[in-house]
C-alpha cells in the first residue's frame, strides 16, 4: 500500500493511491473521494502536486518490534503519538463511496 501526499494550494492530504490500468483516467488525471474534495477544497485553476508521503516517525520503531527488539518508553511514545495524529485526521472523516474526478491541470473543477 502506497501512501501518497496531495498538495493543493496551502492544503495537505495523505491518501492511499491506487493505480488504475484502464482508460477511465488519462495520464495526468487523479480522482479523488468526496471526503478528499471536501478537505482539500481546491480553488479554480489551482494545481495538485502529488508526492510519496513521508513515513510516520516511529516507522523503525515498529519495523524493529514487528522482528521482536524490544523498545524503550520514548520508542513507545512515538507510536502511541503516530497512532494517535493518524486516528484524529481518519476517525473524523464520514465514510465516501462516491469518487470525485480531478485532473491535475484542472483539479478544482469538480466533475458533474
Amino acid at each position: 500500500m502506497t501512501r501518497v501526499r496531495l498538495d493543493v494550494g496551502s492544503r495537505t492530504l495523505v491518501a492511499t493511491l491506487n493505480v488504475v490500468v484502464d482508460d477511465r483516467l488519462g495520464l495526468d488525471e487523479v480522482a479523488l473521494s468526496e471526503t478528499a474534495w471536501t478537505l482539500l477544497d481546491p480553488m479554480p485553476d489551482v494545481l495538485a502536486r502529488v508526492r510519496h508521503a513521508e513515513p510516520a516517525a516511529s516507522a523503525g520503531a515498529l519495523r524493529a518490534k514487528v522482528f521482536g527488539a524490544r523498545l524503550d518508553d520514548a520508542q513507545y511514545l512515538a507510536l502511541v503519538q503516530d497512532v494517535m495524529e493518524a486516528g484524529c485526521r481518519t476517525w473524523s472523516l464520514p465514510p465516501s463511496s462516491r469518487p470525485a474526478r480531478a485532473t491535475a491541470s484542472t483539479t478544482s473543477r469538480r466533475p458533474r
